[in-house]
């Protein structure tokens, strides 16, 4: 199903694009109407930084809550080629929401997935 508009939100391990994403949230909107949610959470790949006294995902929140989802997906968001996938065949297509939409678009830029809002 084609999707009009995603709507974002990252948590990561640090400011800078290339560190890692830890939380991936995704709202996918059609018409109006959200048609599918997507929330993982991923490891960081370079250990944790001082960005976990802001979202308060360590190693051992991270694996928690992927317990609780019973997660089947990759462990690192780089390696998770359906979001990747999905991502790269909707950012041409589609409007990209987020509260901080160049932050956003930077971590998700440095991966190959550029969005281009009109």
């Amino acid at each position: 199903m084609p999707y009009d508009a995603i709507v974002l939100d990252l948590e990561t391990n640090g400011l800078n694009p290339n560190m890692s994403i830890l939380q991936f949230t995704a709202f996918f909107l059609k018409e109006g109407k959200v048609r599918k949610i997507l929330n993982r959470f991923y490891y960081p790949k370079e250990g944790l930084t001082s960005a976990f006294l802001i979202h308060g995902l360590d190693d051992y929140k991270i694996s928690e809550l992927r317990n609780k989802q019973n997660a089947t997906y990759p462990e690192f968001f780089e390696d998770d080629e359906e979001i990747l996938t999905l991502l790269k065949s909707l950012s041409s297509k589609v409007f990209l929401i987020a509260y901080n939409v160049s932050f956003e678009s930077e971590f998700l830029k440095v991966r190959g997935i550029n969005f281009e809002n009109k």
